[in-house]
């Protein structure tokens, strides 16, 4: 019985371990025209992100549906990825079980029928939304069909991950080579 109870114990603390050391990588990609990065809120920097699943990624990118690459430059620049410990709310079958999802540029914060990149990676690993901004050039010039007050952009799913603790961040040069890693 005691034997049992020991086993027992000791499953727990090793189950524990091991789900607390789970890493996950987030990748920041950036968007230019004509040599100037087009950001989707005022001030911001990155124009789309992606999660890490085994060596590769999984994300949403119109028109496409929630897809896994190999090869993120083909969206965009990667600059900066930060891996962080994977939160309580991060579940790998839903990761693997969004793959298939249709992709819009805009989706209600609960539609669950579609998703955009931030909406996505934000949901998977647990970050709530934010008050949405529209006033950045982009979309002045490329108004949406409608304004969705709540949701989360790739700028606020860095700054958010940025007030994390045991994040390690990676930046890439502009030959998408890592070229510094900050704690």
């Amino acid at each position: 019985m005691i034997k049992n109870f020991l086993y027992f114990i000791f499953l727990l603390i090793f189950c524990h371990v091991a789900s607390a050391s789970k890493k996950i990588q987030v990748a920041f990609l950036e968007f230019y025209n004509n040599g100037e990065i087009v950001s989707l809120e005022p001030g911001g920097r990155f124009g789309h992100v992606a999660i890490s699943y085994k060596n590769g990624w999984i994300h949403s990118f119109p028109p496409y549906e929630v897809g896994f690459t190999t090869d993120l430059e083909r969206f965009g620049k990667l600059a900066e990825i930060i891996e962080l410990d994977a939160p309580a709310a991060f579940s790998e079958e839903e990761l693997i079980n969004s793959i298939g999802k249709p992709t819009t540029l805009i989706s209600e914060w609960h539609d669950n029928d579609t998703t955009y990149c931030s909406k996505f990676v934000g949901q998977i690993i647990g970050i709530p939304p934010m008050r949405n901004n529209w006033k950045a050039p982009i979309w002045q010039q490329f108004p949406p069909e409608e304004y969705i007050e709540w949701g989360l952009s790739p700028d606020d799913i860095y700054n958010y991950l940025l007030e994390l603790k045991n994040i390690k961040r990676f930046r890439f040069n502009s030959n998408s080579q890592c070229h510094k890693v900050l704690n």
